[in-house]
């Protein structure tokens, strides 16, 4: 009886062992396996965040990687890369990707962009054999996007993100200028065509009526006393 008792818990230690096929490795190649990795950034920049799939077997797989999201600021978008392509919603699973025995691969990587759009936003990115796809291991992303001002030399804040931002009737802008600055907010359809144009002193709050515009992305361009600053994405629902 024991050893029938010691029989089963070998068996189930032997499955449990080879049912651990791929692993996932950030920096330093740390197992990040099961874990949760939070990002940093501006809603202007594009967060990007690496890592390596990992082969602990000693035989050939294939692997597909997965994005689940849990929870998403709107407005936001998403790219999974693997190496050959990446993908973007509405797809949401690469193609299958090829590893010898014990094998090591970079070349897959999670972009995020909020657009203008502050926030946090969740997604579990799930790898797994495809002849078994119960074989599989994960980790838990979470971008955490704040507000991007454009700002002066010395660091005093110019011009807020736009919100909200989808707009559906009207955009805001706080600015607060240094005496003297004057600043040019001009807005341009995606064809370049010049929409709107503000001239701004001071400080205060731009309200941007945009109901009567067609929906799509326009881009409104700041320019402080003559000189280009930043460019900000404005989506018109």
């Amino acid at each position: 009886m024991k050893k029938y008792l010691l029989s089963i818990i070998l068996v189930s230690f032997v499955f449990a062992v080879q049912a651990q096929s791929i692993s996932l490795l950030g920096e330093g190649d740390e197992n990040i396996s099961g874990t949760t990795i939070t990002k940093e950034g501006s809603t202007s920049e594009e967060i990007v965040f690496e890592f390596e799939v990992e082969n602990l077997t000693s035989s050939d797989v294939s692997v597909k990687a997965e994005i689940l999201p849990q929870t998403t600021v709107e407005g936001s978008w998403f790219q999974m890369c693997v190496p050959g392509s990446c993908i973007v919603p509405p797809f949401t699973m690469s193609p299958a990707v090829a590893f010898t025995a014990n094998e090591i691969k970079d070349g897959f990587s999670f972009h995020y962009k909020a657009l203008g759009n502050a926030g946090t936003s969740t997604y579990k990115l799930r790898v797994f054999n495809v002849d078994d796809p119960s074989d599989e291991t994960f980790v838990t992303l979470v971008f955490n996007a704040e507000g991007s001002a454009v700002e002066d030399n010395f660091g005093n804040t110019l011009v807020s993100d736009i919100y909200p931002n989808p707009a559906n009737s009207q955009a805001n802008i706080e600015y607060n200028l240094s005496f003297g600055s004057h600043l040019n907010v001009v807005m341009y359809d995606m064809l370049g065509k010049e929409v709107k144009r503000y001239n701004l002193e001071s400080s205060g709050i731009l309200s941007i009526p945009v109901g009567e515009l067609e929906s799509g992305t326009y881009f409104c361009r700041y320019i402080l006393d003559d000189k280009i600053v930043e460019t900000q994405k404005l989506i018109v629902k």
